[in-house]
């Protein structure tokens, strides 16, 4: 992921450079949970403990991006871009009952490809892959998320699109084994990936056309 981008960084640096035009919009999602729940068992090797975890687990709620994205056409039809802003999770429970609201930072690696036009036009085709960045603790360590997005979007107006499609992200979780009892189990952090399926819904704007 590093390498992916260091390579975007490059190539921006090059267009910069060359003095061509890079596009800029805001977004607006809504990301509706989707799919149903998986368990899995972990069973220790060093530690008499046995547990069920959520490999994958929906959402109770829908939650919500604003994006700034940048993009670059390298041809008529393709162009490559980034983006960054906010998520928000609004009062979801985790390992308790706790309820919570979460601000995530993302940054991701975007791609848009126009497929054909539709009264004069273009649908486009538009995949996005990164991470989220947050931290907290829920008696296990919610730490980032991988994330991949991919849509189909159209033009409503000369500077506005909007989009449908799924996103998939993949919290990464760890729990300290320690903490069920110190005194019995020896130093252990079990992780895992928790992964959560959306339906996104987004209007964008173009803000330097």
């Amino acid at each position: 992921m590093r390498f992916i981008f260091f390579i975007f960084f490059l190539l921006l640096g090059n267009t910069i450079m060359a003095q061509k035009k890079i596009l800029f919009d805001l977004s607006f999602g809504l990301l509706k949970p989707i799919s149903n729940d998986k368990l899995k068992t972990f069973e220790s090797n060093i530690n008499p403990y046995v547990v069920q975890y959520y490999q994958r687990k929906k959402l109770q709620h829908p939650s919500v991006n604003i994006l700034v994205g940048s993009a670059y056409p390298l041809t008529k039809k393709l162009s490559v871009g980034i983006k960054s802003g906010v998520y928000l999770r609004f009062k979801e429970t985790y390992t308790t009952y706790a309820k919570k609201t979460s601000v995530f930072i993302p940054l991701q690696l975007t791609a848009q490809y126009s497929l054909f036009t539709i009264n004069d036009k273009w649908l486009g085709v538009n995949v996005a892959a990164g991470m989220l960045f947050f931290d907290f603790t829920d008696f296990e360590n919610y730490h980032n998320s991988l994330v991949y997005n991919a849509s189909f979007s159209y033009p409503i107006g000369t500077k506005s699109s909007i989009s449908i499609g799924l996103e998939k992200e993949a919290d990464k979780v760890s729990l300290d084994v320690r903490k069920f009892n110190e005194n019995l189990y020896k130093d252990e952090i079990f992780k895992y990936n928790l992964n959560r399926l959306f339906l996104e819904v987004s209007y964008s704007l173009i803000i330097n056309k």
